[in-house]
Parts: structure tokens; sequence; C-alpha cells
């Protein structure tokens, strides 16, 4: 989950951003379904919510249906509260379809977006833009990310150019056990975050300073079936 630096704006608490699953790229030829389930923390609140992500591969044909439910409260006061539900498909590695609903705090924000010829067009409550062909949504699913320079923010629709550095490697503690991982940092005008990749190249831990709190994604159970 990726997320806006404080002096970005409103994008909701828990940004998705850049992608990282799977031991193979976006528009995987395997069949079968690979469900990944996070934990959402924030550092002064704990464990705030979870995320899922089950991407379904068919041939040339990926379908990624994400999921994020978060509660923070304080003192049996809601402070903020954000679900969503988005699709992405893929052909041959390329983004040909994606739409995305986010309810943040009782505001609903919709996106949409579509391959036109050699261009993706999305639209959402600014208007309808084009992008290039090789847009990358905003969400940890297929490590293909590590060559994204283009991120469309799956919670309002906007387009950035971005950077991927590094693979640095450490051993990380994933589900009480050392897990030896490397660490992908993106970049855009607005974004900052760390997706960390196991040997299979499934994201098992993510992280992003945002308004003022670090925001946490804990990998709970790979599922393939």
């Amino acid at each position: 989950m990726i997320r806006p630096r404080k002096n970005a704006g409103r994008r909701g608490l828990i940004f998705v951003a850049v992608l990282g699953a799977g031991a193979v790229g976006a528009g995987s030829a395997l069949a079968g379904t690979r469900v990944l389930d996070y934990g959402v923390r924030l550092a002064v609140f704990g464990q705030i919510g979870a995320y899922q992500n089950a991407i379904e591969s068919s041939g040339r044909v990926t379908t990624v249906q994400s999921n994020l439910h978060c509660l923070v409260g304080f003192l049996g006061i809601v402070l903020h509260r954000e679900d969503a539900y988005r699709i992405e498909r893929w052909e041959d590695g390329r983004l040909v379809y994606f739409d995305g609903t986010t309810t943040t705090n009782g505001e609903v924000v919709h996106v949409h977006g579509e391959a036109r010829g050699d261009r993706f067009a999305v639209t959402s409550a600014k208007g309808t833009f084009l992008a290039s062909e090789d847009l990358f949504p905003s969400n940890p699913w297929s490590a293909a990310f590590i060559t994204a320079r283009k991120i469309l923010h799956v919670t309002t629709g906007e387009i950035e150019e971005a950077t991927v550095t590094g693979g640095e490697a450490r051993v990380l503690t994933v589900a009480g056990r050392p897990v030896l991982a490397r660490a992908y940092h993106i970049e855009t005008a607005l974004t900052h975050a760390v997706v960390w990749l196991d040997q299979r190249d499934v994201p098992v831990f993510m992280e992003v300073a945002a308004h003022g709190h670090t925001v946490f994604l804990d990998l709970q159970s790979v599922i393939d079936h």
C-alpha cells in the first residue's frame, strides 16, 4: 500500500500503489488463482484493517480483484473509515481494464479505465485522460512493478511518472519466520513507498510514511488454488 506524502492532499488512508507479487509478471500465462491477504497497521494505532488481492490467471488473461477494509478509532470514536473494491484485467502483460470504487468517511470516489488502441483512457470526477499503454495501477500484485514508469493512483485516478530503484537484500521476520527479501523503492512526485519481495517475488512487507504516521502492510497468508 502506497500513500502520498503528507503534502499531497487527500488520497485516502491506505493508498494502494506499486505492484509486486507472484513468481511471474502481469498477464501471466499460468492458470490458477492466488490469494494474498495482508494486515494493515499504523505505528500509533496498531492493526486497523485488512487488504486482499485475488489474482486469477487463465492463458493470456489475468484478473485481479482487490478489497480493502480499514477503520481507525480512539476511545470508541471512529476517526477514519475506508473501504474499497477494485478490479484489473490484463492481457499479455498489458492493462486493458480497471474499475474501482473507494469510500472514505462516506465520500465515494469512482475511477474507471480501459484500453483504447495504444493508449489507456482513465475517467474520474476530474474528467477523462489518455495515458500511455504501459500504465500500472498503484496496487501490489505483480513483480512487474519493477519496470513501472507510470503509475495510476487507484483512489483518485491521477497518473504520475514513477521511478523504481533498489533490490537490496535483507532478512525480515514474516509471520514469525525469517524471510530473505529485496527492497524496492517507488518514487513519484507525490508518493514514496518501499515494497519487499521474497525469493518467489511475493510482496511480504510494505511500508510508507503518510500524514505523520507510518503505514505497514504485513503478509498474513498466500493461498494458491
